[in-house]
């Protein structure tokens, strides 16, 4: 007969098996290394959520796209610099994608023209959050949209949740939110110091807005959620009229705040 220490023994032991079926999978990338033109390419192949360390020693990394599944990305005092290239996203999102971006130190991310800096398709989402102290910054340059759409491409789900944020969208483009062209997509910012700098107008056209929907946009659809940390929101100046025709610091069609300075 089976001793009583044996028994529990044997009953923690199928307990924990049990319960290990239904803990969420938690893989590291098998594979983070570079295509020839310096692309990382990130998939589910990893079969749950995949983590990946992404520091100023990965020289060979240029670009970094999120073709699908859920990750988890740290960029740790990482500069991605396409600034000066036509349509080079430096960090874009697949339309099924999942992104936790978790920032340490200092993180630079500038697109090419007519590209966002952060481009974040309908259908994917990005969640961006400091340190495990919500420290850490990223600054996002658009050649088009600063972090969301890119020209005529609506915005999917962006979320700012803690660390210090500055999002400047390039021509007609919102700072975060749309492309020139494309609608908003949800925003929502619960924590940290977010700074959001729309694009510049030309000819009789505004700015692009700090946040929400690009101001070459017929139908004007966006939705900006702010619950809290520290928001600016600043509409990018006409070239030629300046103030007159600057962008709204807001652009959007549902907007809900509360506690926000």
């Amino acid at each position: 007969m089976m001793r009583k220490k044996e028994l529990r023994f044997l009953v923690v032991f199928l307990v924990v098996l049990v319960a290990s079926f239904f803990v969420p999978l938690t893989a590291m990338a098998e594979d983070d290394e570079p295509t020839e033109d310096g692309t990382l390419v990130l998939t589910a192949k990893c079969g749950g959520t995949c983590n990946h360390e992404i520091s100023s020693s990965n020289s060979n990394i240029k670009k970094i796209h999120v073709e699908s599944g859920k990750h988890v990305i740290t960029l740790d005092d990482v500069t991605l610099d396409a600034a000066e290239s036509e349509k080079t996203c430096v960090f874009s999102l697949g339309s099924d994608a999942k992104v936790d971006l978790v920032l340490k130190g200092n993180n630079t991310l500038k697109s090419g023209k007519k590209c966002a800096g952060i481009f974040v398709p309908v259908g994917a989402t990005l969640n961006i959050m400091g340190d495990e102290k919500g420290q850490g910054s990223l600054t996002v340059k658009g050649g088009d949209d600063g972090i969301g759409g890119q020209e005529t491409w609506e915005a999917g789900n962006i979320n700012i949740a803690s660390g210090t944020v500055l999002a400047i969208g390039g021509k007609y483009a919102a700072g975060i939110g749309g492309g020139s062209q494309s609608s908003g997509g949800t925003v929502e910012i619960t924590k940290g110091t977010v700074t959001a700098v729309g694009g510049e107008g030309y000819g009789m056209t505004m700015g692009g807005p700090g946040i929400g929907y690009g101001s070459l946009l017929q139908s004007k659809r966006a939705s900006v959620v702010i619950t809290g940390g520290k928001v600016t929101a600043i509409g990018g100046k006409n070239v030629l009229y300046e103030d007159a025709l600057r962008g709204k610091a807001i652009a959007c069609s549902t907007l809900s705040s509360k506690e926000n300075s």
